[in-house]
Protein backbone atom coordinates (compact mmCIF):
# COMPACT_ATOMS: atom_id res chain seq x y z
CA UNK A 1 0.00 0.00 0.00
CA UNK A 2 1.23 3.52 -0.84
CA UNK A 3 1.50 5.62 2.32
CA UNK A 4 0.81 9.41 2.30
CA UNK A 5 4.52 10.12 2.88
CA UNK A 6 5.53 7.89 -0.03
CA UNK A 7 2.88 9.50 -2.24
CA UNK A 8 4.16 13.01 -1.42
CA UNK A 9 7.73 11.89 -2.13
CA UNK A 10 6.76 10.40 -5.47
CA UNK A 11 4.88 13.57 -6.43
CA UNK A 12 7.89 15.69 -5.46
CA UNK A 13 10.22 13.59 -7.58
CA UNK A 14 7.84 13.73 -10.55
CA UNK A 15 7.42 17.51 -10.23
CA UNK A 16 11.16 18.00 -10.01
CA UNK A 17 11.66 15.86 -13.10
CA UNK A 18 9.01 17.73 -15.03
CA UNK A 19 10.20 21.21 -14.11
CA UNK A 20 13.86 20.44 -14.78
CA UNK A 21 13.02 18.63 -17.99
CA UNK A 22 10.74 21.37 -19.27
CA UNK A 23 12.96 24.36 -18.54
CA UNK A 24 13.05 26.62 -21.58
CA UNK A 25 16.24 27.21 -23.58
CA UNK A 26 18.17 30.49 -23.49
CA UNK A 27 17.63 33.11 -26.18
CA UNK A 28 20.24 35.23 -27.95
CA UNK A 29 19.85 38.90 -29.04
CA UNK A 30 20.27 38.12 -32.78
CA UNK A 31 17.74 35.30 -32.83
CA UNK A 32 14.21 35.89 -34.17
CA UNK A 33 12.02 37.74 -31.67
CA UNK A 34 10.91 35.58 -28.74
CA UNK A 35 7.15 35.60 -28.20
CA UNK A 36 6.54 35.35 -24.44
CA UNK A 37 4.21 32.79 -22.93
CA UNK A 38 2.10 33.24 -19.83
CA UNK A 39 2.65 29.61 -18.83
CA UNK A 40 5.99 28.99 -17.10
CA UNK A 41 8.10 25.91 -17.87
CA UNK A 42 5.72 24.61 -20.53
CA UNK A 43 5.92 27.71 -22.73
CA UNK A 44 3.75 27.51 -25.85
CA UNK A 45 3.34 23.73 -25.72
CA UNK A 46 -0.22 23.82 -24.23
CA UNK A 47 -1.36 26.18 -26.98
CA UNK A 48 0.14 23.94 -29.66
CA UNK A 49 -1.59 20.89 -28.21
CA UNK A 50 -4.91 22.68 -27.89
CA UNK A 51 -5.02 24.42 -31.27
CA UNK A 52 -2.79 22.20 -33.37
CA UNK A 53 -0.82 23.73 -36.20
CA UNK A 54 -3.31 26.63 -36.45
CA UNK A 55 -1.67 27.98 -33.28
CA UNK A 56 1.28 29.25 -35.31
CA UNK A 57 -1.07 31.27 -37.50
CA UNK A 58 -2.76 32.76 -34.46
CA UNK A 59 0.59 34.04 -33.17
CA UNK A 60 1.70 35.20 -36.62
CA UNK A 61 -1.49 37.19 -37.17
CA UNK A 62 -1.17 38.85 -33.78
CA UNK A 63 2.47 39.91 -34.14
CA UNK A 64 2.87 40.23 -37.94
CA UNK A 65 6.49 39.05 -38.05
CA UNK A 66 8.28 37.20 -40.90
CA UNK A 67 9.99 34.92 -38.38
CA UNK A 68 9.67 34.54 -34.61
CA UNK A 69 10.54 32.20 -31.76
CA UNK A 70 8.26 30.14 -29.50
CA UNK A 71 9.67 28.76 -26.28
CA UNK A 72 8.83 25.11 -25.55
CA UNK A 73 10.15 22.60 -22.99
CA UNK A 74 13.95 22.34 -23.16
CA UNK A 75 14.04 23.89 -26.61
CA UNK A 76 12.69 26.56 -28.94
CA UNK A 77 10.83 26.67 -32.24
CA UNK A 78 11.37 29.19 -35.03
CA UNK A 79 8.21 29.91 -37.01
CA UNK A 80 8.79 31.26 -40.54
CA UNK A 81 5.97 32.94 -42.48
CA UNK A 82 7.91 34.85 -45.17
CA UNK A 83 8.32 33.17 -48.60
CA UNK A 84 11.58 35.04 -49.07
CA UNK A 85 13.06 33.70 -45.84
CA UNK A 86 11.81 30.20 -46.65
CA UNK A 87 13.64 30.34 -49.99
CA UNK A 88 16.83 31.21 -48.11
CA UNK A 89 16.24 28.35 -45.68
CA UNK A 90 15.56 25.88 -48.52
CA UNK A 91 19.03 26.69 -49.86
CA UNK A 92 20.58 25.60 -46.57
CA UNK A 93 19.22 22.06 -46.48
CA UNK A 94 22.47 20.65 -45.11
CA UNK A 95 22.50 22.78 -41.95
CA UNK A 96 18.72 23.18 -41.55
CA UNK A 97 17.54 19.66 -42.17
CA UNK A 98 14.47 17.45 -42.09
CA UNK A 99 16.63 14.40 -41.34
CA UNK A 100 16.63 14.69 -37.50
CA UNK A 101 12.83 14.80 -37.60
CA UNK A 102 12.86 11.31 -39.09
CA UNK A 103 15.06 10.05 -36.27
CA UNK A 104 12.95 11.72 -33.57
CA UNK A 105 9.70 10.42 -35.07
CA UNK A 106 11.13 6.91 -35.06
CA UNK A 107 12.36 7.14 -31.46
CA UNK A 108 9.09 8.50 -30.14
CA UNK A 109 6.49 6.64 -32.19
CA UNK A 110 7.94 3.48 -33.73
CA UNK A 111 9.71 1.88 -30.73
CA UNK A 112 12.73 0.72 -32.76
CA UNK A 113 15.85 -0.99 -31.48
CA UNK A 114 18.91 1.04 -30.56
CA UNK A 115 20.62 -0.41 -33.63
CA UNK A 116 17.87 0.97 -35.89
CA UNK A 117 18.09 4.42 -34.27
CA UNK A 118 21.84 4.48 -34.77
CA UNK A 119 21.42 3.44 -38.40
CA UNK A 120 18.86 6.19 -39.01
CA UNK A 121 21.21 8.76 -37.50
CA UNK A 122 24.22 7.82 -39.62
CA UNK A 123 25.48 10.40 -42.12
CA UNK A 124 22.86 12.90 -40.95
CA UNK A 125 24.39 15.80 -42.93
CA UNK A 126 25.00 13.49 -45.93
CA UNK A 127 28.65 14.53 -45.95
CA UNK A 128 29.36 11.12 -47.54
CA UNK A 129 26.62 11.62 -50.10
CA UNK A 130 23.10 10.12 -50.04
CA UNK A 131 24.17 6.85 -48.40
CA UNK A 132 22.84 5.26 -45.24
CA UNK A 133 19.54 3.83 -44.07
CA UNK A 134 17.57 7.09 -44.03
CA UNK A 135 18.61 8.61 -47.40
CA UNK A 136 18.52 5.26 -49.19
CA UNK A 137 15.06 4.48 -47.82
CA UNK A 138 13.84 7.92 -48.90
CA UNK A 139 15.30 7.41 -52.39
CA UNK A 140 13.63 4.00 -52.64
CA UNK A 141 10.30 5.59 -51.75
CA UNK A 142 10.65 8.39 -54.30
CA UNK A 143 11.76 5.95 -57.01
CA UNK A 144 8.76 3.70 -56.28
CA UNK A 145 6.21 6.50 -56.43
CA UNK A 146 7.31 8.79 -59.27
CA UNK A 147 5.20 8.68 -62.46
CA UNK A 148 6.04 5.47 -64.28
CA UNK A 149 5.32 1.72 -64.18
CA UNK A 150 5.47 1.35 -60.38
CA UNK A 151 3.03 4.23 -59.78
CA UNK A 152 0.73 2.88 -62.49
CA UNK A 153 0.80 -0.55 -60.81
CA UNK A 154 -0.30 0.68 -57.40
CA UNK A 155 -2.81 3.08 -58.98
CA UNK A 156 -4.47 0.10 -60.72
CA UNK A 157 -4.83 -1.73 -57.41
CA UNK A 158 -6.16 1.42 -55.76
CA UNK A 159 -8.68 1.84 -58.58
CA UNK A 160 -10.01 -1.69 -58.14
CA UNK A 161 -10.56 -1.09 -54.45
CA UNK A 162 -12.39 2.20 -54.97
CA UNK A 163 -14.47 0.71 -57.80
CA UNK A 164 -15.74 -1.99 -55.46
CA UNK A 165 -16.62 0.47 -52.71
CA UNK A 166 -18.31 2.96 -55.07
CA UNK A 167 -20.42 0.32 -56.75
CA UNK A 168 -24.14 1.24 -56.37
CA UNK A 169 -24.84 -1.81 -54.19
CA UNK A 170 -21.99 -0.90 -51.81
CA UNK A 171 -23.05 2.74 -51.64
CA UNK A 172 -26.63 1.72 -50.88
CA UNK A 173 -25.41 -0.64 -48.15
CA UNK A 174 -23.30 2.14 -46.60
CA UNK A 175 -26.29 4.46 -46.49
CA UNK A 176 -28.66 1.97 -44.89
CA UNK A 177 -30.29 4.70 -42.77
CA UNK A 178 -30.33 7.08 -45.72
CA UNK A 179 -27.51 9.14 -44.24
CA UNK A 180 -23.75 8.88 -44.57
CA UNK A 181 -21.12 10.63 -42.48
CA UNK A 182 -18.99 11.99 -45.30
CA UNK A 183 -15.55 12.01 -43.67
CA UNK A 184 -16.01 8.66 -41.93
CA UNK A 185 -17.34 7.03 -45.11
CA UNK A 186 -14.44 8.41 -47.17
CA UNK A 187 -11.97 7.27 -44.52
CA UNK A 188 -13.15 3.68 -44.75
CA UNK A 189 -12.81 3.17 -48.48
CA UNK A 190 -9.69 5.31 -48.92
CA UNK A 191 -7.96 3.38 -46.14
CA UNK A 192 -8.86 0.05 -47.74
CA UNK A 193 -7.97 1.06 -51.31
CA UNK A 194 -4.72 2.79 -50.32
CA UNK A 195 -3.42 0.00 -48.13
CA UNK A 196 -4.40 -2.68 -50.68
CA UNK A 197 -2.34 -0.75 -53.23
CA UNK A 198 0.72 -0.51 -51.00
CA UNK A 199 0.66 -3.72 -48.93
CA UNK A 200 -1.01 -5.88 -51.58
CA UNK A 201 -4.66 -7.02 -51.47
CA UNK A 202 -3.72 -10.64 -50.71
CA UNK A 203 -2.30 -10.08 -47.21
CA UNK A 204 -3.11 -6.47 -46.36
CA UNK A 205 -3.28 -6.23 -42.53
CA UNK A 206 -5.93 -3.50 -42.78
CA UNK A 207 -8.52 -6.07 -43.89
CA UNK A 208 -8.89 -6.75 -40.17
CA UNK A 209 -11.33 -4.16 -38.72
CA UNK A 210 -9.36 -4.16 -35.47
CA UNK A 211 -6.22 -3.06 -37.31
CA UNK A 212 -8.20 -0.30 -39.05
CA UNK A 213 -9.55 0.91 -35.70
CA UNK A 214 -6.12 0.63 -34.09
CA UNK A 215 -4.46 2.77 -36.72
CA UNK A 216 -6.97 5.60 -36.44
CA UNK A 217 -6.76 5.40 -32.65
CA UNK A 218 -3.00 5.90 -32.95
CA UNK A 219 -3.69 8.98 -35.07
CA UNK A 220 -6.13 10.29 -32.46
CA UNK A 221 -3.66 9.70 -29.63
CA UNK A 222 -0.58 10.78 -31.59
CA UNK A 223 0.41 13.71 -29.39
CA UNK A 224 0.28 11.72 -26.17
CA UNK A 225 2.15 8.79 -27.71
CA UNK A 226 4.73 11.20 -29.12
CA UNK A 227 5.57 12.51 -25.65
CA UNK A 228 7.13 9.08 -25.11
CA UNK A 229 6.73 9.38 -21.34
CA UNK A 230 4.91 6.48 -19.66
CA UNK A 231 2.60 5.98 -22.68
CA UNK A 232 0.89 2.99 -21.07
CA UNK A 233 -0.23 5.26 -18.24
CA UNK A 234 -0.85 8.50 -20.15
CA UNK A 235 -2.63 6.96 -23.14
CA UNK A 236 -3.57 3.32 -22.55
CA UNK A 237 -5.85 3.33 -25.62
CA UNK A 238 -3.06 4.60 -27.82
CA UNK A 239 -0.56 2.13 -26.38
CA UNK A 240 -2.90 -0.82 -26.92
CA UNK A 241 -3.65 0.32 -30.45
CA UNK A 242 0.03 0.65 -31.31
CA UNK A 243 0.78 -2.83 -29.98
CA UNK A 244 -2.13 -4.25 -31.97
CA UNK A 245 -0.80 -2.55 -35.11
CA UNK A 246 2.72 -3.90 -34.51
CA UNK A 247 1.33 -7.40 -33.90
CA UNK A 248 -0.57 -7.23 -37.20
CA UNK A 249 2.59 -6.20 -39.03
CA UNK A 250 4.43 -9.09 -37.36
CA UNK A 251 1.91 -11.53 -38.84
CA UNK A 252 2.22 -9.79 -42.22
CA UNK A 253 6.02 -10.15 -42.32
CA UNK A 254 5.96 -13.67 -40.87
CA UNK A 255 3.67 -14.68 -43.76
CA UNK A 256 6.06 -13.06 -46.29
CA UNK A 257 3.64 -10.22 -46.98
CA UNK A 258 6.24 -8.03 -48.75
CA UNK A 259 6.49 -10.60 -51.56
CA UNK A 260 2.93 -9.73 -52.62
CA UNK A 261 3.23 -6.01 -51.91
CA UNK A 262 3.98 -2.95 -54.04
CA UNK A 263 7.42 -1.87 -55.20
CA UNK A 264 7.33 0.66 -52.35
CA UNK A 265 7.25 -2.01 -49.63
CA UNK A 266 9.62 -4.35 -51.47
CA UNK A 267 12.24 -1.65 -52.03
CA UNK A 268 12.04 -0.46 -48.41
CA UNK A 269 12.39 -4.08 -47.31
CA UNK A 270 15.51 -4.52 -49.45
CA UNK A 271 17.16 -1.37 -48.05
CA UNK A 272 16.33 -2.45 -44.48
CA UNK A 273 17.89 -5.88 -45.03
CA UNK A 274 20.97 -4.29 -46.56
CA UNK A 275 21.49 -2.23 -43.41
CA UNK A 276 20.92 -5.11 -41.04
CA UNK A 277 17.56 -4.14 -39.55
CA UNK A 278 15.69 -6.84 -37.69
CA UNK A 279 12.26 -7.99 -38.80
CA UNK A 280 10.80 -6.34 -35.69
CA UNK A 281 12.25 -2.98 -36.71
CA UNK A 282 10.87 -3.37 -40.21
CA UNK A 283 7.44 -4.21 -38.79
CA UNK A 284 7.46 -1.15 -36.55
CA UNK A 285 8.70 1.18 -39.30
CA UNK A 286 5.56 0.43 -41.27
CA UNK A 287 3.59 2.65 -38.93
CA UNK A 288 5.34 5.60 -40.59
CA UNK A 289 4.43 4.24 -44.05
CA UNK A 290 0.76 3.94 -43.13
CA UNK A 291 0.77 7.32 -41.46
CA UNK A 292 2.20 9.08 -44.50
CA UNK A 293 -0.15 7.17 -46.77
CA UNK A 294 -3.43 7.94 -45.04
CA UNK A 295 -3.70 10.79 -42.57
CA UNK A 296 -3.77 13.62 -45.12
CA UNK A 297 -5.17 11.86 -48.18
CA UNK A 298 -8.36 10.85 -46.37
CA UNK A 299 -9.56 14.33 -45.32
CA UNK A 300 -8.43 15.88 -48.62
CA UNK A 301 -10.58 13.44 -50.57
CA UNK A 302 -13.58 14.26 -48.39
CA UNK A 303 -13.04 18.02 -48.78
CA UNK A 304 -12.86 17.65 -52.56
CA UNK A 305 -16.26 15.94 -52.54
CA UNK A 306 -17.66 18.62 -50.25
CA UNK A 307 -16.50 21.53 -52.39
CA UNK A 308 -17.74 20.04 -55.66
CA UNK A 309 -21.18 18.93 -54.51
CA UNK A 310 -21.81 22.14 -52.58
CA UNK A 311 -21.18 24.29 -55.68
CA UNK A 312 -23.70 23.65 -58.49
CA UNK A 313 -21.71 25.61 -61.06
CA UNK A 314 -18.48 23.76 -60.29
CA UNK A 315 -20.34 20.44 -60.28
CA UNK A 316 -21.81 21.12 -63.73
CA UNK A 317 -18.44 22.21 -65.15
CA UNK A 318 -16.64 19.14 -63.90
CA UNK A 319 -19.37 16.79 -65.09
CA UNK A 320 -19.16 18.35 -68.52
CA UNK A 321 -15.35 18.09 -68.62
CA UNK A 322 -15.31 14.49 -67.36
CA UNK A 323 -18.14 13.59 -69.74
CA UNK A 324 -15.85 14.34 -72.67
CA UNK A 325 -13.74 11.33 -71.68
CA UNK A 326 -16.63 8.85 -71.33
CA UNK A 327 -16.72 6.13 -73.97
CA UNK A 328 -20.07 4.58 -74.84
CA UNK A 329 -19.92 1.63 -77.19
CA UNK A 330 -23.47 0.66 -76.29
CA UNK A 331 -26.28 2.58 -74.63
CA UNK A 332 -26.05 0.65 -71.37
CA UNK A 333 -22.25 0.66 -71.05
CA UNK A 334 -19.78 3.42 -70.26
CA UNK A 335 -16.04 3.40 -69.64
CA UNK A 336 -13.49 5.94 -68.46
CA UNK A 337 -9.72 5.61 -68.56
CA UNK A 338 -8.56 7.51 -65.47
CA UNK A 339 -5.08 8.64 -66.63
CA UNK A 340 -6.67 10.36 -69.63
CA UNK A 341 -9.01 12.37 -67.41
CA UNK A 342 -6.34 13.25 -64.86
CA UNK A 343 -3.96 14.41 -67.60
CA UNK A 344 -6.59 16.19 -69.69
CA UNK A 345 -8.98 17.81 -67.21
CA UNK A 346 -7.22 20.96 -66.07
CA UNK A 347 -10.10 22.05 -63.83
CA UNK A 348 -9.83 18.78 -61.90
CA UNK A 349 -6.13 19.37 -61.28
CA UNK A 350 -6.76 22.97 -60.23
CA UNK A 351 -9.55 21.91 -57.87
CA UNK A 352 -7.39 19.37 -56.01
CA UNK A 353 -4.53 21.85 -55.69
CA UNK A 354 -6.89 24.54 -54.40
CA UNK A 355 -8.42 22.22 -51.80
CA UNK A 356 -4.92 21.47 -50.57
CA UNK A 357 -4.06 25.18 -50.55
CA UNK A 358 -7.12 26.20 -48.54
CA UNK A 359 -7.33 23.32 -46.08
CA UNK A 360 -3.66 22.63 -45.49
CA UNK A 361 -2.24 23.56 -42.11
CA UNK A 362 0.97 21.64 -42.69
CA UNK A 363 3.87 22.88 -40.58
CA UNK A 364 6.89 21.42 -42.33
CA UNK A 365 9.58 20.86 -39.74
CA UNK A 366 13.35 20.91 -39.76
CA UNK A 367 16.13 21.00 -37.19
CA UNK A 368 18.99 23.51 -37.13
CA UNK A 369 22.15 21.40 -37.13
CA UNK A 370 24.61 24.32 -36.99
CA UNK A 371 24.32 27.99 -36.07
CA UNK A 372 23.11 29.59 -39.31
CA UNK A 373 22.64 33.24 -40.27
CA UNK A 374 19.61 33.93 -42.47
CA UNK A 375 19.08 37.10 -44.51
CA UNK A 376 22.20 38.57 -42.88
CA UNK A 377 19.96 39.30 -39.92
CA UNK A 378 18.52 36.29 -38.09
CA UNK A 379 20.75 33.87 -36.22
CA UNK A 380 19.23 30.40 -35.99
CA UNK A 381 20.84 28.39 -33.19
CA UNK A 382 21.97 24.79 -33.34
CA UNK A 383 19.44 22.36 -31.88
CA UNK A 384 16.35 24.52 -32.44
CA UNK A 385 13.36 23.36 -34.47
CA UNK A 386 12.17 25.39 -37.46
CA UNK A 387 8.59 25.20 -38.76
CA UNK A 388 7.07 26.69 -41.92
CA UNK A 389 3.27 26.69 -41.47
CA UNK A 390 1.59 26.41 -44.85
CA UNK A 391 -1.65 28.15 -43.82
CA UNK A 392 0.08 31.53 -43.55
CA UNK A 393 1.92 31.08 -46.82
CA UNK A 394 -1.21 29.91 -48.62
CA UNK A 395 -3.05 33.08 -47.59
CA UNK A 396 -0.29 35.50 -48.46
CA UNK A 397 -1.95 38.24 -50.53
CA UNK A 398 1.39 39.27 -52.06
CA UNK A 399 1.58 35.84 -53.70
CA UNK A 400 -2.04 34.85 -54.23
CA UNK A 401 -3.68 38.24 -54.73
CA UNK A 402 -6.66 39.86 -52.98
CA UNK A 403 -8.70 36.61 -53.04
CA UNK A 404 -6.01 34.67 -51.17
CA UNK A 405 -8.38 33.74 -48.34
CA UNK A 406 -11.22 32.60 -50.64
CA UNK A 407 -11.77 29.20 -52.25
CA UNK A 408 -11.49 29.32 -56.05
CA UNK A 409 -11.54 25.94 -57.80
CA UNK A 410 -10.17 27.47 -61.00
CA UNK A 411 -7.39 29.44 -59.33
CA UNK A 412 -4.59 27.39 -60.86
CA UNK A 413 -5.98 27.60 -64.40
CA UNK A 414 -4.77 31.14 -64.88
CA UNK A 415 -2.48 31.54 -61.91
CA UNK A 416 1.07 32.54 -62.72
CA UNK A 417 3.73 30.11 -61.57
CA UNK A 418 3.83 30.13 -57.79
CA UNK A 419 7.24 29.82 -56.11
CA UNK A 420 7.77 26.60 -54.18
CA UNK A 421 8.33 28.62 -51.04
CA UNK A 422 4.68 29.81 -51.16
CA UNK A 423 2.92 26.49 -51.87
CA UNK A 424 3.72 23.87 -49.26
CA UNK A 425 0.86 21.35 -49.42
CA UNK A 426 3.36 18.51 -49.94
CA UNK A 427 6.38 20.16 -48.36
CA UNK A 428 9.30 21.08 -50.59
CA UNK A 429 12.91 20.40 -51.39
CA UNK A 430 14.51 17.49 -49.58
CA UNK A 431 11.39 16.99 -47.44
CA UNK A 432 8.85 16.88 -50.29
CA UNK A 433 6.31 14.09 -49.86
CA UNK A 434 7.27 11.04 -51.97
CA UNK A 435 3.61 9.92 -52.14
CA UNK A 436 2.23 13.14 -53.63
CA UNK A 437 1.60 11.67 -57.09
CA UNK A 438 -0.24 8.64 -55.72
CA UNK A 439 -2.31 10.83 -53.40
CA UNK A 440 -3.44 13.15 -56.19
CA UNK A 441 -4.17 10.16 -58.44
CA UNK A 442 -6.40 8.65 -55.76
CA UNK A 443 -8.24 11.86 -54.91
CA UNK A 444 -8.86 12.60 -58.58
CA UNK A 445 -10.01 9.04 -59.25
CA UNK A 446 -12.62 9.21 -56.49
CA UNK A 447 -14.14 12.33 -57.97
CA UNK A 448 -14.11 11.01 -61.55
CA UNK A 449 -15.89 7.85 -60.41
CA UNK A 450 -18.45 9.71 -58.30
CA UNK A 451 -19.59 12.62 -60.45
CA UNK A 452 -21.11 10.82 -63.45
CA UNK A 453 -23.05 8.40 -61.24
CA UNK A 454 -24.07 10.00 -57.96
CA UNK A 455 -25.70 13.06 -56.46
CA UNK A 456 -24.68 14.08 -52.95
CA UNK A 457 -26.84 16.39 -50.86
CA UNK A 458 -26.98 17.53 -47.23
CA UNK A 459 -28.93 15.17 -44.99
CA UNK A 460 -30.38 18.12 -43.05
CA UNK A 461 -32.09 20.79 -45.14
CA UNK A 462 -31.32 21.82 -48.68
CA UNK A 463 -28.33 24.10 -48.17
CA UNK A 464 -24.74 23.13 -47.57
CA UNK A 465 -23.24 24.66 -44.44
CA UNK A 466 -19.54 25.42 -44.14
CA UNK A 467 -18.48 23.34 -41.12
CA UNK A 468 -16.30 24.54 -38.30
CA UNK A 469 -12.89 22.95 -38.53
CA UNK A 470 -10.06 21.88 -36.28
CA UNK A 471 -6.41 21.32 -37.02
CA UNK A 472 -4.12 18.58 -35.81
CA UNK A 473 -0.59 19.27 -34.63
CA UNK A 474 0.83 16.34 -36.61
CA UNK A 475 -1.21 16.26 -39.83
CA UNK A 476 -1.65 18.73 -42.64
CA UNK A 477 -5.36 18.89 -43.44
CA UNK A 478 -8.06 20.40 -41.26
CA UNK A 479 -11.11 18.29 -40.41
CA UNK A 480 -14.63 19.29 -39.34
CA UNK A 481 -15.41 19.58 -35.65
CA UNK A 482 -18.46 17.44 -36.44
CA UNK A 483 -18.76 15.14 -39.44
CA UNK A 484 -20.98 16.21 -42.35
CA UNK A 485 -24.07 14.05 -42.83
CA UNK A 486 -25.10 13.61 -46.46
CA UNK A 487 -27.37 11.56 -48.70
CA UNK A 488 -25.84 9.79 -51.69
CA UNK A 489 -28.25 8.79 -54.47
CA UNK A 490 -27.68 7.30 -57.88
CA UNK A 491 -28.39 9.68 -60.77
CA UNK A 492 -31.30 8.73 -63.02
CA UNK A 493 -29.16 8.83 -66.17
CA UNK A 494 -26.63 6.46 -64.57
CA UNK A 495 -29.09 3.78 -63.47
CA UNK A 496 -28.85 0.56 -65.42
CA UNK A 497 -25.53 1.61 -66.99
CA UNK A 498 -22.55 -0.70 -66.57
CA UNK A 499 -19.62 1.55 -65.71
CA UNK A 500 -16.02 0.45 -66.26
CA UNK A 501 -13.06 2.38 -64.89
CA UNK A 502 -9.57 1.52 -66.11
CA UNK A 503 -6.01 2.66 -65.50
CA UNK A 504 -4.26 2.35 -68.84
CA UNK A 505 -1.22 4.58 -69.16
CA UNK A 506 -0.02 5.94 -72.51
CA UNK A 507 2.92 3.52 -72.57
CA UNK A 508 0.57 0.55 -72.21
CA UNK A 509 -1.73 1.88 -74.91
CA UNK A 510 1.22 2.20 -77.31
CA UNK A 511 2.30 -1.37 -76.58
CA UNK A 512 -1.22 -2.62 -77.29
Amino acid sequence: MITPILLVSLCSIICFFIFSHFATASHGPNEPRLIPSRIPFFGHLPGMIRHGSSYYGMIAKKHNLPIFTLGVPKSKIYIVTSPQLISAIDRRSKTISFAPYVVQFAKRMLKPSQHAIEKLGENLLEEKGPVGLRPETLKAMHDSLVPGPNLDAISKVMLRGISTYLDPASVQESSGSGRIRLFEWTRRFVTRASTDAVYGPEKNPFHDPEVYDAFWTIDEQFILLGLNVLPGLITPRGSRARKLFFDAMHRYYSEDGPSTASALIRSRHAVSLQHGLSQTDMEHFNLSVSYGLLVNTVPTAAWVLYHVYSDESLLASLRRDIGAFVRREEEATASINLPEVIAGCRLLDSLVREVLRVHSTNASGRVVLRDTLIDDRYMLKEGATLLTPSAELHRNADVWGPTASAFDAGRFLGQKKVPGSAYRAFGSGASVCPGRFFATNEISAILVMMLPRYDVSPAHGRSWVVPKTKSHITTSIMTPVEDIEVRITEREEAKGVKWTFTWEAEEEKRQD
